[in-house]
């Protein structure tokens, strides 16, 4: 069986598991690290100080140190809805379904058992998926499958930016899908213009951490500045508005995702009543828990001091 064929079939069985879209690159230094260099350099990286630690930057630099065996890595994409019933408070799209992370895991174990028996070998990976020390929106560019956005988001022609990216990097060598070199932001601005907060470089396409809602709401665990959480509005949990504004978003609406939703409601009053092990208990197995029970109880009580001001 030749590559091009174990290509076609890696792809096909993606399809089937509920992946929107597939690619190949190979273990090299992404293309866009030098980018991240500078990123981390410049302090962008808020209190997430684990993104300037040397053995975080060197497996970044190069996928093979994750797993030595690599000789080709997959990109995958799942699509999510982000257009949800209005609700009092706003939380991010990705927070409405089952922790993501256990979900995609569980299906790119699945995808690699199907390879190993349509391939008629015993294949190896490791699965990465945003957890992981790995600058997948690169290797996604350079596996032909979008390009960069002013937001810094991938963005897929088809599915725009409303995925979820995972990768599996291999044990076998595939053939690399030649990269995506167009970038179809042109002039628009929307994304920058809209953020409430201002944190987007449109200039380098990166993020401003410490401006940045979805950071403050999520993982921060302090206090949040007085001039950024009078700007996080009703919001609770992370932010979608450069997700929302986007045109390759209002263009693509595919709603079809293999992810499960759960209908736990976010932001109940009684929340802020709730012990540690009560919030564990109603929030387990969801996003939610990363910003702890204390993170959610201020982004509570900050959303509500905004909607009484009128933010």
């Amino acid at each position: 069986m030749n590559q091009t064929s174990e290509k076609e079939i890696i792809k096909a069985e993606a399809e089937k598991l509920g992946f929107c879209f597939s690619g190949f690159t190979d273990p090299r230094k992404p293309d866009h690290f030098p980018r991240y260099l500078d990123w981390i350099e410049a302090g962008k990286y808020a209190g997430m100080n684990y993104l300037a630690r040397h053995d975080h930057i060197e497996k970044r630099k190069n996928p093979a140190i994750i797993y030595p065996d690599c000789r080709s890595i997959l990109v995958l994409g799942i699509s999510i809805c982000y257009e949800f019933e209005p609700s009092f408070f706003s939380v991010a799209s990705f927070a409405r379904y089952w922790d993501y992370h256990h979900q995609i895991t569980e299906l790119c174990g699945k995808l690699i058992d199907r390879i190993s028996s349509r391939l008629c070998k015993d294949v190896h990976a490791k699965i990465c998926t945003d957890s992981s020390p790995i600058l997948e929106r690169s290797l996604a560019v350079q596996a032909g499958l979008g390009w960069i956005g002013r937001n810094s988001m991938l963005i897929h022609p088809k599915y725009g930016s409303t995925t979820l990216l995972a990768e599996c990097l291999l044990d076998i060598e595939i053939e690399p899908d030649p990269p995506y070199n167009d970038d179809r932001c042109g002039k628009c601005r929307l994304c920058v213009d809209t953020c409430p907060t201002k944190c987007i470089d449109p200039n380098t396409r990166t993020i401003d951490a410490g401006r940045c809602i979805a950071y403050q709401t999520v993982e921060n665990h302090g206090e949040i500045e007085p001039e950024i959480a009078a700007l996080c509005g009703n919001q609770i949990f992370g932010c979608d508005v450069c997700v929302k504004i986007c045109p390759w978003n209002q263009k693509n609406l595919v709603n079809q995702t293999p992810l499960s939703l759960h209908h736990i409601v976010i932001g109940e009053m009684k929340d802020l009543d709730l012990s540690d092990a009560e919030f564990k208990e109603k929030y387990q197995e969801t996003p939610i828990l990363r910003t702890k029970n204390s993170g959610l109880k201020r982004n509570i009580r900050n959303a509500l001091h905004n909607l009484a001001e009128g933010g």
